[in-house]
């Protein structure tokens, strides 16, 4: 789960449909015969397309370089003029931190989405994900397979990479917030290893309570809030983090006025 503190915050996340990533290289590129060529391997079954499109993107094969060069040359002729476009943008972003990535190209196959401050994201495992620019707060399930997947000169274990990832299309949409009382905010995947609650003090809201169902992380990114548990209390600024153990059972958030964002396992 991603949580945008900031404005802008882009993401790429899981693939979209292959024929919508077909229809922006052809917008891009179309008139090179080698991204033509690459575009055609999106046509036919979803899954079998994108799977079939990432594994030669990542192969490593000299075709690849041609048709990352010609996508990034497309996208820098484009910069300013009508043919520019989120997708032109993108390409460009990652080039130039990225120079002759493959993952350039197959940042296409991929969803774009733009998360307003306060929005989060959910992403089941096996969805290919990165950050393009802004600040957040992530959170991630306890995972002993965390794999790279491109815009890295650290090794790509292919195979492994391709047999784990989701390959079926996706819509993006923030996740729906739940809001159990006064200055707290949740965010609530359909998994048990965690939750984001956000809890906001000050004002009309002189203390907020969160539920401890099990060790929770508290991260105060603006402000000076008291933490008050069933054994002990705790003061945190800007920037400041602890870590509360179940046994606290809830808990009780008080004085000034702060921002705390609390991760917990889910019930």
């Amino acid at each position: 789960m991603i949580f945008a503190l900031s404005d802008p915050f882009d993401a790429l996340c899981g693939f979209r449909e292959p024929a919508d990533s077909r229809a922006a290289l052809e917008r891009l590129a179309g008139g090179d015969p080698a991204v033509a060529a690459f575009a055609a391997m999106l046509d036919g079954e979803p899954e079998g397309a994108l799977r079939r499109a990432t594994e030669w993107l990542l192969g490593g094969t000299p075709e690849v370089a041609s048709i990352v060069g010609a996508v990034v040359e497309a996208a820098r002729t484009a910069e300013g003029t009508d043919a520019d476009s989120v997708d032109a943008d993108t390409v460009r972003m990652l080039a130039e931190a990225f120079p002759g990535d493959p993952g350039i190209v197959l940042a296409l196959l991929l969803n774009r989405v733009a998360l307003r401050p306060g929005e989060a994201l959910y992403l089941p495992a096996g969805n290919i994900h990165a950050y393009l620019r802004g600040l957040g707060i992530e959170l991630m399930a306890a995972s002993d397979n965390v794999l790279r997947g491109g815009l890295t000169p650290k090794r790509i274990d292919v195979p492994e990479l391709v047999g784990i990832l989701d390959f079926r299309p996706f819509a993006v949409t923030p996740m729906v917030r739940e809001r159990p009382a006064p200055g707290v905010e949740e965010f609530v995947p359909d998994v048990p290893d965690f939750r984001l609650v956000r809890v906001e003090v000050g004002g009309d809201v002189p203390s907020a309570a969160v539920d401890l169902p099990g060790t929770a992380i508290v991260l105060c990114t603006a402000g000076d809030v008291e933490l008050r548990g069933a054994t002990g209390s705790l003061r945190l600024t800007r920037g400041e983090a602890a870590v509360v153990t179940a046994d606290e059972a809830t808990l009780t958030v008080y004085a000034g006025a702060g921002t705390l964002f609390v991760a917990t396992p889910n019930r």
